[in-house]
């Protein structure tokens, strides 16, 4: 047996004293734990040392080793040390074992396991066991000799790298190297090489009956190990920094290859793949990739890391790399460390061992400082880039290229100019640009860059280095702090930049403290009171202006200026929340609500929010919609939901969400809090606060009653009873109140029936039929719904006697009570107005207090009842078309009356009408006379609206035609603008299109070339002539046809442009009639099949073109010309299939053929290099 595999023999199978193994055991711990303090026996009750955590109150890590060679004696041993150590009130919670057995995942889970129930907890990493002390004594011959007697001479090789062997992650199975393992496998010599971090020696150490050599013990003593070991492979890590290693290796098996019958792989980065090929020219070459998310997730999980957002943290700094992952997770596991992870010096410190290796370490770290600062550069930039440092442009490119190879720059090909490329380097990963520019700009004592001279020698990236100033302060780096302030103050008072840069840069600016806070949101209370002061201003407008709000009110809630801003913007703000999370009260509802399973959340804010609204109330009472700022605000104070939508750290593209409510204890703190500081608003004049306060009992009553169940999870007892309590309590309390609007009676009426409530609510006499609840809970809800307007017609009937302007202005108070109250269906109001109308004696004296007291359209049916009678006069009539709530109203009226319109609507009618006259077409009510005079005696544009209108009113009749109407309906279509009629719908026009193009050619023809040319005389966009999809319906014009419109705007680049991608559609007769008439080119053929829509079969297309001179490579491409979704590779894939199943068809021509051909390959080479970005996306967690 060989000296290597003695050491594990003797390990396993030798008597080992046990104090020297505790002593050796704590040598070697010493040198990996600084803060390791050995206790001898006697005073050790059940440890045998120490480890000092960062925590000076922490309980440090108790230490316990053992001789045993088994698990259960490992096991056995770990239990009597936890209980010595309770009973001798030695305080345990993290404990390290030390011991000699060979212990694989599965076993060091077990003790885990065993651990924690005997009140401790072991990680993974904290078992040390028979491969790392097998791999030390190899290395310590002092420790060999002394605790197996074996001899002290120095061991070359070892069976696995010891970097693997001596890691406490070493046991964790490889992930997703399946196809490498087997690359590996073969008799050939082999060079592997890989980014550094890849895993090259964990995975190497997969080979079998394989030996690494150690360069520092390579002497003479190699050639003796290589001959007692005889290992079938040799492995020769960092292979590019010990050449002469190689050399030897090859040297000794050409000069006795009957005893050294190795196979040499050599393990190396990617940029030294020509070196070690010339030392090994008939090596094969394998690389190996970097590893997506998915695989990445598991191996840390495997490592015991289940924080999501420390994961996702790795996983973005190590980009693919296990063995980064792997170094970054370590010290957050074993100590709980976490300051080197997020401020990137774990980060750096795997990259400068990476650097110092390939001896690429000062200059080129302060170049990519200075790259890193900037954001990116172009091969322009360059040189300039190349001064900042002290470096000729070649140099730079040199070490750019090295970095590049080392996945450390992204270099990015792009057009700058559609004739010239260009490409853009950036350094990779974000966090190493970040802290690049922290240790080199800022930390170094001596920096040999100039950052306030960069600023003005790069004045377009001003923002940029203000935000790597700001990042740098974030990290650590105390001098700069004042080049942050300085760069930012600069830009944000300055007129550079755009909205969303000025803004971004705020909220970075704002996370250094509060003073820095309090200055961003000064300079946004200018900025929002001068769009408010412009006087023509849009919601929007003030979105910039609120995310810098609410990010500063979350990370400084005491900034109540911040509050100020959310709260104005949230009264001006009436788009609906749901459909806008950009939205005021949608940020401010995050504050509140935003959840993560990992972060704490702060309980004080809602209440934080709470005191700045009395705040904000009590300084601004006038405030614009100060009301519905006060309900909004207060609906969130009084939530008990928390959610949260958080990106998968494995897949990004995959959303994690969260929804759930919080505990019995804050519920009570909301009701005894908050709920009595609303009710002090309500009974200070803010009454919108009634409603919310209802609805918030109705809220907690549900979730009382369990019927909260986000994603199917029942609500815990204790849940649901506390909801309960504090929903009946406060129901109770509005209740007892005396001064409750009609729509909050409504409202607790609701929630007395919905949750069967022990109480009872009176409501005002006389109008109960206006205010009874719907009835589709009802089994017959039509009969109740008949009997439900029936009443309420008998309500308004009962008030036909009283004084107009009275009853109209209860009318008008009723319906904003329903409103609140959201009883919105039937239309009460107007059902009350159909039985006021059917017995007022003088309907349009009602129509005229209705017009007054902005009760329309509810109250229409008075002018209806108007209209029937005669009272209704032209000048009513006006005032009725001229009000766009009744518009629509008014013109129906006039068409679907009895009585005779005529010139009438003739003269009022709109292209804006389009629908009014829809409808009764539809239903064909209106008369052929009629119809024809709408067609004749109108203003063109009417006309035209007309003619549409009568054509979508055919009801899809397949064999529709205008009959004795065609004349003077054609007649009409001479005048259409399709672009132009809004009101009409696009799928309708897009049909009346395609009718034409099919039956009346000529007349879609010259409505074409009108609208065209109306956009062109007016500068408008010729695109828009037509509707989109009306656009595809010229495919079906004839071929003359096709050519007469083209031919009208072939000077007209644009026109011409929209056009022949139109007209193509998939009529590839029309581009042979036209090549072979010489009206086109087959380049300019083929150029028009590029349609947005509808594109020629590329069969067809082959037979058609390829015996006319195209080349096939050009029919192919058509294919990828329009709009795809999903993946570019899936779609490269189905091209792919079409063309293959085209060469599949027995007799396939020779023009197709030589189109699939040519197709299949290109797309074959265009999906390769798509799958391969795509998978760069995927490691990089890019969406």
């Amino acid at each position: 047996m060989n000296d290597l595999d003695r050491i594990e023999h003797e390990l396993q199978h030798r008597k080992l004293n046990h104090d020297e193994f505790e002593r050796f055991a704590q040598d070697q711990l010493s040198a990996i734990y600084p803060g390791f303090t050995p206790i001898p026996g006697g005073t050790d009750w059940g440890r045998d040392g120490d480890i000092a955590t960062p925590s000076e109150d922490a309980t440090p890590a108790r230490v316990l080793i053992t001789a045993s060679r088994t698990l259960d004696g490992v096991r056995a041993n770990m239990l009597r040390g936890i209980r010595s150590m309770n009973n001798h009130g030695v305080a345990v919670d993290r404990i390290v074992l030390a011991n000699p057995a060979h212990l694989d995942l599965r076993s060091r889970e077990k003790l885990a396991r065993s651990a924690l129930k005997a009140g401790a907890r072991l990680d993974a990493s904290d078992v040390f066991e028979r491969g790392f002390f097998a791999s030390r004594l190899r290395r310590d011959g002092y420790w060999r000799e002394r605790l197996l007697g074996l001899s002290s001479e120095p061991i070359s090789l070892a069976r696995v790298a010891p970097e693997v062997a001596e890691s406490p992650w070493g046991h964790i199975p490889l992930v997703a190297r399946d196809d490498d393992l087997f690359a590996l496998d073969g008799p050939d010599d082999l060079i592997v090489v890989g980014r550094p971090g890849v895993g090259k020696s964990r995975l190497l150490g997969e080979i079998e009956d394989v030996a690494f050599v150690d360069p520092a013990l390579a002497s003479e003593q190699l050639v003796k190990d290589l001959r007692w070991l005889g290992p079938a492979t040799v492995v020769v890590d960092d292979a590019s920094l010990h050449i002469d290693i190689v050399r030897r290796l090859v040297a000794l098996r050409r000069a006795e290859p009957d005893v050294f019958r190795y196979r040499i792989v050599c393990a190396s980065w990617p940029e030294e793949l020509e070196r070690l090929i010339v030392e090994l020219p008939g090596a094969r070459a394998h690389e190996i990739g970097l590893i997506e998310r998915g695989p990445m997730d598991q191996l840390l999980r495997l490592m015991g890391l289940s924080g999501g957002l420390a994961r996702a943290e790795i996983m973005d700094q190590s980009e693919g790399r296990p063995g980064w992952a792997v170094a970054l997770a370590d010290p957050l596991l074993r100590s709980g460390e976490v300051t080197s992870l997020v401020n990137g010096r774990a980060l750096l410190g795997n990259v400068r061992r990476y650097l110092v290796r390939a001896g690429l370490e000062t200059e080129t770290m302060d170049l990519f400082a200075v790259m890193s600062a900037v954001g990116s550069v172009v091969d322009d930039e360059l040189s300039d880039l190349a001064l900042e440092v002290g470096l000729s442009r070649v140099d730079a490119i040199r070490a750019i290229e090295r970095w590049a190879r080392g996945g450390l720059v992204d270099v990015r090909e792009f057009y700058e100019q559609q004739d010239r490329s260009t490409r853009r380097f950036t350094v990779r990963p974000p966090m190493l640009a970040r802290v690049l520019v922290a240790e080199r700009v800022f930390d170094s004592r001596f920096p040999v860059i100039d950052f306030d001279r960069l600023a003005e020698r790069w004045p377009d990236r001003g923002f940029r280095l203000a935000e790597v100033a700001i990042d740098s302060a974030l990290l650590g780096s105390s001098s700069a702090r004042s080049a942050a302030e300085h760069l930012t103050v600069k830009m944000l008072t300055g007129d550079a930049g755009s909205t969303e840069d000025r803004v971004e840069l705020a909220i970075a600016y704002s996370r250094l403290g509060p003073s820095e806070a309090t200055f961003v949101i000064d300079l946004a209370r200018s900025s929002f009171d001068s769009v408010l002061d412009s006087g023509s201003y849009q919601a929007w407008m003030f979105d910039p202006i609120v995310k810098l709000a609410a990010t500063v009110a979350k990370w400084h809630p005491t900034i109540d200026s911040a509050y100020g801003i959310l709260f104005d913007a949230c009264g001006l703000d009436d788009r609906p929340p749901h459909s806008h999370p950009e939205s005021a009260i949608r940020q401010i509802a995050a504050l509140v609500q935003d959840y993560h399973p990992e972060v704490p959340r702060d309980a004080d804010t809602r209440y934080v929010l709470l005191s700045a609204l009395e705040a904000w109330l009590s300084a601004a009472p006038d405030a614009k919609n100060a009301g519905r700022v006060v309900a909004a605000v207060a609906g969130v104070v009084l939530d008990l939901a928390v959610d949260g939508a958080h990106a998968d750290p494995a897949n990004p593209r995959s959303i994690q969400l969260y929804r759930g409510i919080v505990s019995p204890s804050e519920m009570r703190r909301i009701h005894d809090d908050a709920g009595p500081r609303l009710m002090a608003l309500l009974d200070a004049g803010q009454a919108e606060v009634e409603i919310t306060l209802i609805d918030a009992a109705r809220e907690w009553l549900r979730v009382g009653g369990g019927f909260e169940r986000s994603f199917g999870r029942e609500s815990p007892e204790e849940e649901k009873a506390a909801a309960r309590e504090i929903g009946w309590s406060l129901a109770r309390q509005l209740m007892d109140r005396n001064d409750l609007s009609l729509a909050g009676i409504l409202k607790l009426r609701s929630l007395i029936d919905i949750f069967d409530l022990p109480a009872s609510i009176d409501i005002p006499a006389g109008i109960e039929p206006i205010v009874r609840d719907s009835p589709y809970t009802s089994s017959d809800f039509e009969a109740e719904e008949r009997t439900l307007v029936e009443d309420i017609r008998s309500v308004g009937a009962s008030w036909a006697d009283e004084p107009c302007d009275r009853v109209i202005q209860r009318l008008v108070l009723l319906r904003g009570e329903l409103n609140r109250a959201n009883i919105t269906w039937p239309n009460r109001i107007a059902i009350a107005c159909e039985g006021i109308a059917t017995s007022a004696a003088s309907p349009v004296d009602w129509l005229v207090e209705a017009m007054k007291s902005d009760l329309m359209p509810d109250a229409f049916v008075f002018a209806e009842k108007a209209y029937e009678q005669g009272q209704l006069d032209d000048e009513r009539l006006d005032c009725l078309l001229n009000d766009a709530r009744t518009r629509h109203a008014s013109v129906s009226l006039l068409l679907q009356s009895d009585s005779e319109p005529g010139d009438r609507i003739l003269e009022v009618l709109q292209p804006s009408d389009y629908q009014a006259l829809w409808l009764p077409c539809l239903r064909g009510e209106i008369e052929e006379p009629l119809m024809r005079d709408l067609l004749t005696k109108t203003s063109n544009d009417v006309r035209a609206m007309a003619a549409v209108a009568f054509f979508a009113g055919r009801r899809r009749q397949d064999d529709w035609t205008p009959g004795v109407m065609q004349a003077d309906w054609l007649e009409a279509l001479w005048h259409l603008q399709p672009g132009k009629l809004n009101a009409a719908r696009d799928y309708e026009l897009e049909q009346l299109l395609g009718y034409l193009a099919v039956h009346f050619p000529d007349v879609l023809v010259g409505i074409v070339k009108r609208a065209i040319r109306s956009e062109i005389e007016s500068g408008g966009r010729v695109d828009q002539a037509l509707p989109h999809r009306g656009w595809d319906q010229l495919q079906f014009l004839p071929p003359v046809s096709k050519s007469d419109v083209r031919n009208e705007f072939k000077d007209s680049p644009i026109a011409s442009w929209v056009l022949n991608r139109h007209l193509v559609g998939t009529d590839v007769a029309w581009l042979e009639h036209a090549i072979d008439l010489g009206e086109m080119s087959v380049d300019e053929a083929i150029s028009y099949c590029g349609g947005l829509s509808d594109r020629p079969p590329v069969e067809a297309l082959a037979l058609a073109l390829i015996p006319r001179g195209a080349a096939p490579e050009q029919i192919a491409a058509v294919m990828q010309w329009g709009t795809f979704t999903g993946e570019r590779s899936t779609n490269y894939q189905s091209f792919i299939d079409e063309l293959q199943s085209l060469l599949d068809d027995v007799g396939v021509d020779e023009s197709v053929r030589a189109v699939a051909e040519a197709g299949i390959a290109g797309f074959s080479k265009a999906r390769d290099e798509a799958a391969a970005s795509e998978r760069e996306s995927r490691i990089r967690g890019e969406l």
